[in-house]
């Protein structure tokens, strides 16, 4: 493998009367340089209970950045409109308010609340990564607001652990990320899919020792990205542990998104670059995000097709499994033809 905050000057016109008293030389100068004043954000409210929460304990205040983190998590709990998830049925069983729980731990912005007895919390923490319907991979939890919430992964093999996008850093789930190690292995690498989903990869790294993988029109120094110890170069495909995995080049979003296959469980890690729609109720590429080039996007939708892929789990949007071979190539279809429109 080849190894805003938004600025500005407030300017004021002062309406003079034409018999204003003359200003001296030296107040005019004093009068050139403006006073500095410090604008402070409004802190964020956690107390502003969102109308649409059904009674109870559990509910989701107005700091909610509608990542989605928390529906797909708790679908049963957690719902959405206006812009904003919101509580539409309070959980009832123990697995309910587990996932409940799971999903309050989960979400970026801490907006979802509810009372507890002093185990459920630990109780949910214990229970992340959260296992997927695909054997040996977990979700994360513990999704960055700086990726705007971001699903992240974990991928067990031959007594190893990779990490897919990264999650923001936590001991507890560091520690329990750890546990999926067999003896003799380690948590070897961190694959960031692009830039926008690399969170607290440094953190990460430092924590682990392990091996950052990025490709390299993705780095920036502004993010830490450029001490990566793995820089993808060139359009790939590229090999990882002896072909175990492969790792394909598929820009569009951005120019350098790669996707992260695993042959043998026929998953296919996508980050950004294709998703199921819960909205569409389609596969999407979600033209409204794409950062470099839909039609270049469209063309990297071939790299799927060519794959031996059953599992779409992506950074955002939903997972998606294909039925089979033929299923796969229709769905594909159907999208180029809707990602053609809109051009």
């Amino acid at each position: 493998m080849n190894a805003n905050s938004m600025g500005g000057t407030m300017a004021f016109a002062v309406g003079l009367n034409a018999n204003a008293a003359r200003v001296t030389e030296r107040q005019s100068r004093r009068a050139r340089v403006a006073p500095t004043v410090v604008m402070k954000a409004a802190p964020k409210r956690h107390d502003v209970r969102l109308p649409a929460n059904v009674p109870g304990d559990f509910f989701v205040d107005s700091t909610c950045i509608n990542c989605d983190t928390c529906r797909w998590w708790a679908p049963k709990t957690f719902d959405h409109a206006d812009g904003q998830s919101y509580v539409h049925r309070q959980p009832e069983t123990a697995e309910e308010r587990k996932l409940a729980f799971q999903a309050l731990l989960a979400c970026p912005t801490a907006p979802i609340h509810g009372a507890r007895a002093p185990d459920e919390l630990q109780a949910a923490r214990r229970g992340i990564p959260m296992p997927t319907d695909v054997t040996g991979v977990f979700h994360n939890g513990y999704a960055d607001e700086a990726s705007f919430g971001a699903c992240s992964y974990s991928l067990q093999y031959d007594g190893n652990v990779i990490m897919v996008d990264s999650p923001r850093f936590s001991p507890g789930l560091a520690a329990n990320i750890e546990s999926l190690v067999r003896p003799g292995g380690q948590v070897k690498y961190l694959f960031l899919s692009h830039r926008d989903d690399v969170g607290q990869h440094a953190r990460w790294a430092k924590h682990f020792g392990l091996r950052r993988i990025i490709h390299e029109t993705e780095i920036r120094a502004r993010q830490g990205t450029d001490e990566c110890e793995v820089v993808l170069r060139g359009e790939g495909p590229w090999s990882l542990e002896d072909g175990r995995f492969t790792i394909h080049w598929v820009p569009g979003h951005t120019e350098g998104c790669v996707s992260l296959y695993d042959p043998l469980r026929k998953v296919l890690f996508t980050g950004d670059h294709l998703a199921w729609s819960r909205r569409e109720q389609t596969l999407a590429g979600f033209r409204h995000v794409c950062q470099m080039d839909w039609s270049r996007q469209m063309h990297s939708m071939e790299v799927v097709r060519a794959l031996d892929v059953e599992w779409i789990l992506p950074g955002h949007g939903r997972k998606f499994r294909f039925a089979s071979e033929a299923d796969k190539h229709r769905e594909l279809d159907k999208l180029l033809v809707r990602m053609e429109q809109q051009k």
